[in-house]
C-alpha cells in the first residue's frame, strides 16, 4: 500500500484479509476515495458559511478621510505662495471632550471640509469610513471683525469656514475667490466660495485668521486647528471652557456657551415597507414650511432594528425632505405613518445678523 493515499489507507488496511482481487481492492479504494472527497467538500463548504455570510452587501454610513499631505495658498502681495502645512490634530485639546477620528485636510486639486455636524467632505467623490463616536462641539462668544456672534471651535477640522451670509454682514476687505464644489460622504454639497482674512477677539484678546467662506455652512463661522493652534489654544471639555493667552502670557478662560437652535420632529409621511437588505429614499415631514441646510439627526431606537439613517443636511420644501433609509436585515420591515425617524435642528446664529 506504499503508493495509497495516506488519508484513507488505514480504512484500506482493515478490508484488507477480505480483499481477494485486485478488483475488489480498486473497488474499495474507490469507495474510501469517494468518502474522503465529499467530507471534505462538507467541510471546506461548513467554513466558508461560517466566516462569510453571503448576503448583498450594505454601503457604509459613516465617512472617514483618507490624510494626505496637505496644502494650501495665501494671497501675498497680490501673489499666490505656496506653502506647505501638516494636518495638526488636537494637541491643544488637553482633558477635552473625545472628538472624531475623521480629520479635516485640503489639496490643490481636492479639498476635505468636515462641516457641522461633523461629516467628511472631499472634492466631487464620496469616500468610506469607518463608524466613529458622538462629538459634541465647543460653541464661545466672540467677535468677528467687530461683530458678535458665536463660533464653534472645532479641533476636527483642519481649516475655519464662516458663512458666506453672515460675512455679508460685517466689514471685510481682500475677498480672495476660489470656488470650489465639494460633497460629503452622503452627498451633501459644500460650496466654497473663497477666503477671507478676518480678525478673531475673543473677549480683550485680538487674533487673525484666513477663513474658507461657504454659502451653506450650518453656522455663522467655525474655527478649526489654524486657529486653535497658532493662538495656542487649549481646549477643557470637562471644565466647559478654553484657554487662551494675552499679550502678556497670561491664560484667559473662556466659558462655552449652549449653541441657540431649535429642534423639529421629523415624521414619515406615509407607511414604508423595506426589503431585505435594500436601500430606499423615503418622504419625511416636519414643522418648516421651506428652508436649506438644517441638521437631520436620526433616532438611535432604529438601530437595533439594524434600520440605518444617515446624519445628513436637508432642504426642506412645503413641509417635506427626502431621508435615505437602509434596511440590513434579512427580512423585510415596515414603518407606519407618522413614525418619528429623528430630529430636524435650525441653527438661530447665521441668521440673527442676516
Amino acid at each position: 500500500m506504499s503508493g495509497i493515499n495516506p488519508d484513507f489507507r488505514k480504512e484500506l488496511s482493515r478490508r484488507e484479509s477480505s480483499i481477494n482481487t485486485l478488483n475488489e481492492f480498486l473497488k474499495y479504494a474507490k469507495i474510501e476515495q469517494d468518502l474522503h472527497d465529499t467530507f471534505g467538500r462538507l467541510s471546506f463548504d461548513s467554513q466558508q458559511r461560517h466566516f462569510n455570510y453571503n448576503h448583498p452587501s450594505i454601503p457604509l454610513l459613516t465617512a472617514t478621510v483618507n490624510q494626505p499631505k496637505q496644502y494650501y495658498n495665501k494671497m501675498k502681495h497680490n501673489n499666490y505662495v505656496s506653502h506647505s502645512t501638516q494636518s495638526q490634530s488636537s494637541v491643544s485639546q488637553r482633558n477635552s471632550i473625545p472628538t472624531l477620528g475623521n480629520r479635516t485636510s485640503m489639496a490643490p486639486d481636492r479639498k476635505q471640509i468636515r462641516n457641522y455636524p461633523p461629516q467628511s467632505i472631499s472634492k466631487k467623490k464620496p469616500i468610506n469610513s469607518r463608524p466613529t463616536s458622538q462629538h459634541q462641539f465647543n460653541n464661545c462668544k466672540i467677535r468677528v471683525n467687530d461683530q458678535p456672534t458665536e463660533a464653534i471651535v472645532d479641533t476636527g477640522s483642519a481649516i475655519s469656514i464662516i458663512h458666506s451670509n453672515f460675512l455679508k454682514t460685517i466689514h471685510h476687505h481682500n475677498f480672495l475667490s476660489q470656488t470650489h464644489l465639494c460633497q460629503t460622504a452622503n452627498s451633501t454639497p459644500l460650496n466654497i466660495i473663497g477666503q477671507i482674512k478676518l480678525e478673531i477677539q475673543i473677549k480683550s484678546i485680538k487674533t487673525y485668521v484666513t477663513a474658507h467662506v461657504a454659502t451653506n455652512l450650518i453656522t455663522s463661522i467655525l474655527l478649526g486647528n489654524d486657529w486653535i493652534n497658532s493662538n495656542h489654544v487649549h481646549l477643557y471639555g470637562d471644565q466647559k471652557k478654553l484657554t487662551i493667552p494675552n499679550q502678556y502670557g497670561q491664560l484667559i478662560s473662556i466659558p462655552y456657551v449652549e449653541p441657540t437652535c431649535i429642534n423639529y420632529p421629523a415624521l414619515l409621511v406615509h407607511e414604508i415597507t423595506l426589503p431585505p437588505y435594500s436601500q430606499k429614499l423615503v418622504d419625511i415631514t416636519c414643522q418648516v414650511t421651506k428652508a436649506n441646510n438644517l441638521i437631520f439627526e436620526p433616532y438611535e431606537r432604529h438601530i437595533s432594528k439594524f434600520i440605518f439613517v444617515p446624519h445628513t443636511l436637508l432642504n426642506i420644501n412645503k413641509y417635506q425632505a427626502k431621508i435615505l433609509f437602509i434596511n440590513a436585515q434579512n427580512r423585510q420591515q415596515t414603518l407606519s405613518k407618522n413614525t418619528r425617524i429623528g430630529t430636524i435642528s435650525r441653527d438661530a446664529t447665521c441668521t440673527i445678523y442676516a
